[in-house]
């Protein structure tokens, strides 16, 4: 599932003056009369207003703190804060539903009951980020099915909730009260409803994430990273993004493509595309993780195995590590000898029996399983073989160069 566009926080400008206007009521209402009779309309205790004005500010730090965790264009710029803004979101999305529920069970006891759009809307898009967002925090204990679908859920129930927010806003200050018109239904307390609808919603949130998982779900006899993937398995998966480090898509015309093989081998070699897929073939699912926290499970990859690419070359007994290098000249990332022999890397030049996207490292890129995508390095034409580790890009920027999954914690 895709995310949406950071360019609706712009929404965020209106509810951000609705709060401010809701904590300095008393000031405003000095220098604006018509204003402060409009603010001392609300009939709220005391306690909600605080909790409304929370939840106003808190709402407001959650987007950007989410999207600031969300956009790899960020992360260069905000790595020496992202583990504080990762724990912020985390915390303060917290605190922000228990907030809500307070909110939610004071309801029954104001003189006017909450409309039924409100409370229902609330009560439904903040369960779902809430298990959304708890099946992103704890990402190993969950199917990673449910990874992959909670993070674009998290995403645009978001965004609904904003878009909620706003359109609440305005009924309030229009004071939008026709009798009998649905969307001024009120809210019927009793308990029973109360906790059938409660119950409803929490049902409802796990289910959904259960039948979409299993929609996704392949054939369980296809077992794990060594499987043969199937012809039809490019319907279950799905990139929701792809990303290039500088901001350029190489074009490469596979005719004229050369892998050059080189460093601390027997036999430096140069090979055409069609001299690899000549080479004992490799199937493989594994699951796909980014680091900004989407999954994309049982990827059915097609490639070559890098140790028996680097048996064609022969690794002499000096080398340690492996760099790969990509065809936009900048990127680059190194796996030691023993990782890159473990059953499942290899430098892949299709998907379900399809070549890569082009945005998706056409022709080659390398797969590693059980670390995060950035060690997957696109558009592979260069392999030298060293005795001492290369850098990668992203392990400049801070991050580890063992990125196995659970390593990093600066995205969901």
């Amino acid at each position: 599932m895709s995310v949406p566009s950071p360019v609706y926080l712009w929404g965020l400008v209106p509810l951000g003056l609705l709060g401010i206007g809701l904590l300095a009521h008393k000031s405003l209402a000095v220098r604006w009369p018509a204003l402060g009779d409009w603010l001392r309309r609300r009939t709220w205790p005391w306690t909600l207003r605080i909790v409304h004005v929370f939840l106003l500010a808190s709402f407001i730090v959650l987007m950007l703190s989410g999207v600031a965790i969300y956009l790899p264009d960020l992360h260069a710029v905000l790595l020496p804060w992202l583990q504080t803004i990762y724990a912020l979101h985390v915390w303060l999305g917290t605190a922000f539903l228990v907030a809500l529920l307070i909110a939610l069970l004071s309801s029954p006891r104001l003189v006017r009951r909450v409309r039924l759009v409100d409370w229902t809307l609330v009560s439904a898009g903040s369960l779902f980020l809430g298990v959304s967002g708890y099946v992103l925090w704890f990402d190993t204990t969950f199917p990673v099915y449910w990874n992959a679908i909670a993070f674009g859920w998290h995403g645009w129930v978001a965004y609904a909730l904003l878009a909620w927010l706003l359109v609440h806003g305005f009924l309030r200050t229009f004071s939008f009260q026709r009798s009998g018109h649905p969307l001024n239904w009120r809210v019927d307390f009793t308990r029973r409803r109360f906790l059938s609808m409660g119950v409803s919603l929490v049902g409802a949130s796990f289910g959904l994430l259960g039948l979409a998982g299993m929609r996704r779900r392949p054939d369980p006899t296809s077992g794990g990273v060594d499987s043969m993937a199937t012809s039809d398995a490019a319907a279950q998966w799905a990139f929701p993004e792809h990303y290039s480090y500088t901001g350029i898509y190489p074009e490469i015309d596979p005719v004229g493509f050369r892998l050059s093989i080189g460093g601390l081998v027997e036999h430096p070699v140069t090979m055409r595309l069609e001299e690899i897929r000549a080479l004992d073939p490799v199937m493989i699912r594994s699951n796909f993780h980014c680091v900004t926290g989407w999954s994309v499970p049982d990827v059915p990859w097609d490639g070559i195995a890098v140790e028996a690419l680097m048996a064609h070359a022969g690794v002499l007994p000096q080398a340690r590590y492996l760099a790969f290098y990509s065809a936009d000249g900048v990127y680059v990332d190194c796996l030691s000898l023993q990782q890159a022999r473990v059953r499942g890397v290899m430098l892949a030049y299709g998907i379900a029996g399809e070549p890569l996207p082009g945005r998706g490292g056409f022709p080659l890129r390398l797969v590693v399983p059980g670390m995060y995508g950035y060690k997957s390095v696109k558009w592979v034409d260069r392999v030298v073989a060293t005795a001492e580790p290369v850098t990668g890009t992203w392990e400049r920027q801070g991050y580890p160069a063992d990125a196995y999954l659970g390593s990093v914690k600066t995205g969901f």
